[in-house]
């Protein structure tokens, strides 16, 4: 008698749990008032704070390899240098570390806050009587359709539905749009013309530049290129000869002669022949002026950069980095105020989007009472994501 109310206690105990999981759902994985959020939009939350991760931990990786590198002797390469972090299995990335955790548990934890400030941006719309516009919702809804049909075994595999993607996209619209309402000059938190002009004064170079390429390899023969040590006296004589010719410009501009038009004419002039194009020309007509920033010396090259930012303004120079002369003269960055018009879109970010703009959206998330639905953030945990073959 034992024997059968024991199995019949734990019959029902199945039952009750089978029970348990038809009747959780896992539909939708917060809510906040009226609205849930779909589980699909949490999916792509979560691969989000994958991407933001594996940036994180590449940026570390790249930054620990150039401080062994500076340690080495000039020339000198490191040995067995490790494997990239976006090579890497995504299994293997979930159990390294991050901020003191592993990166799965950091993905949960950035996913949570990413649905917190989801419905903060929505929250705070509402407040300042914000909407996206007509267009806005249909480029949104565009794009998804175009995403699931160019990838559709990432999206199905995941979990994504093509409206979930839509929601996603129409959240980064209004987390944009929600950010120019406070920041430009007349919101909440509005930057003023005079802040504006500060940092791009500051921030910001405005040039006038032309190169010249350095001859290489290529610009020798066979026969240049066989012989090692006349290969490289032959590419010295060249760079010397070319150097000499910058330096000509460099004179005429320290004269103040203007020579873009004397360019642009030697262009014109060899146009639908078989000439070569002037061995000093700019990097395509009428592109001499530039501004550019400090942090774009990774793209342009620090010789270049650090010229730009450090010649007074109306003076001109000549450097070099191991591919090209740079001919670079500063002009007043606040010469044409169209200038800064252009810029002020990147400004406003630069100034203020990371360092404040962020941190009020964490913060406004954290206030709200949002639920999260245990049954979803069970079940979507890092290990189910398809990252793709």
């Amino acid at each position: 008698m034992k024997q059968i109310t024991k199995l019949l206690a734990a019959l029902l105990a199945v039952a009750l749990l089978l029970a348990g999981c038809q009747t959780a759902n896992a539909s939708w994985a917060y809510s906040y008032q009226e609205d849930s959020m779909p589980a699909g939009v949490y999916i792509c939350m979560m691969l989000n704070a994958y991407g933001e991760a594996t940036q994180k931990l590449q940026e570390a990786q790249d930054a620990e390899i150039a401080a062994l590198q500076a340690n080495l002797a000039e020339g000198a390469q490191l040995e067995n240098t490790p494997k990239r972090i976006s090579q890497k299995d995504p299994k293997d990335i979930y159990n390294m570390q991050l901020d003191g955790m592993s990166v799965s548990d950091w993905m949960v934890e950035r996913a949570d806050r990413s649905a917190r400030e989801y419905y903060a941006t929505q929250q705070k719309m509402q407040e300042l009587g914000l909407s996206l516009s007509e267009a806005d919702l249909a480029n949104a809804q565009a794009s998804a359709a175009e995403g699931v049909q160019s990838s559709p075994e990432f999206y199905n595999k995941n979990g994504i539905a093509e409206s979930s993607l839509a929601l996603m996209l129409q959240n980064d619209l209004a987390v944009h749009q929600l950010f120019h309402a406070l920041y430009e000059e007349g919101g909440e938190f509005g930057v003023t013309q005079e802040e504006l002009q500060a940092h791009f004064a500051e921030q910001y170079s405005k040039i006038k530049m032309m190169f010249f390429y350095k001859a290489d390899q290529s610009d020798l023969s066979e026969e240049e290129a066989a012989d090692e040590e006349k290969a490289a006296k032959l590419l010295e004589e060249k760079n010397t000869k070319l150097r000499q010719k910058a330096e000509g410009y460099l004179t005429r501009l320290k004269a103040g002669e203007a020579i873009e038009n004397e360019l642009e004419a030697a262009k014109e002039s060899v146009e639908g022949t078989q000439d070569a194009v002037p061995e000093v020309e700019p990097t395509k007509p009428g592109d001499l002026n530039m501004i550019v920033t400090e942090a774009q010396a990774s793209y342009f090259g620090e010789p270049l950069v650090r010229a730009a930012f450090d010649t007074p303004v109306g003076e001109a120079v000549l450097v070099e980095d191991a591919a090209f002369f740079f001919l670079v003269q500063r002009a007043d960055i606040l010469e044409d105020p169209a200038d800064m018009q252009n810029y002020q879109e990147n400004m406003l970010h630069d100034m203020r989007y990371e360092s404040d703009y962020l941190p009020k959206l964490e913060e406004w998330g954290k206030a709200l009472d949002i639920k999260a639905n245990p049954s979803a953030i069970k079940l979507y945990t890092p290990s189910r994501l398809y990252h793709g073959k």
